[in-house]
């Protein structure tokens, strides 16, 4: 029984997150970006004073190396600069320029619509209980991360 909740959890975050995947995909291509790059301008709107790629890194839970390379790209392309060019590289805040911001609200807009469309036929109670549980469930994930073997937390 367990197992069998196993393989339907699985088959199921897998096949979301190719999903969302493929949406962001669809819709970002006409912005020239790619998924980690969304990511990247919408955690950076909410910083419009500046944050670093540690900083960044973190809020999108993904590698810094990741978000270093977005990053790159996103300056080439003109919707972020150094906030301040006197620190040292690592260190260094970006934000979004003019037209990232554009950008981060035209991608917020086309967000926005998809969980609507995604959304549209569950009443608002289960929308909660959803992310509710959806919550713990990272948060128990998130633990599990910590073990070394089944069973056998790190010290």
């Amino acid at each position: 029984m367990l197992f069998d909740r196993y393989v339907t959890f699985s088959a199921h975050i897998e096949k979301i997150y190719k999903d969302i995947q493929k949406i962001k995909s669809y819709r970002m291509n006409s912005f020239g970006l790619k998924g980690t790059d969304v990511t990247v301008v919408i955690m950076a709107a909410k910083h419009p004073e500046g944050v670093t790629v540690t900083e960044l890194a973190t809020e999108c839970q993904v590698d810094k190396a990741v978000v270093s390379r977005a990053v790159r790209l996103l300056i080439e392309q003109g919707e972020m600069a150094y906030a301040d060019q006197k620190l040292h590289n690592y260190r260094k805040k970006i934000k979004l320029t003019e037209k990232g911001m554009a950008t981060a609200n035209a991608v917020s807009d086309l967000a926005t619509q998809a969980v609507r469309e995604v959304s549209n036929d569950i009443s608002q109670e289960d929308l909660d209980n959803f992310y509710r549980t959806l919550n713990k469930i990272t948060k128990n994930l998130n633990r599990l991360t910590g073990i070394k073997h089944l069973g056998e937390e790190t010290t």
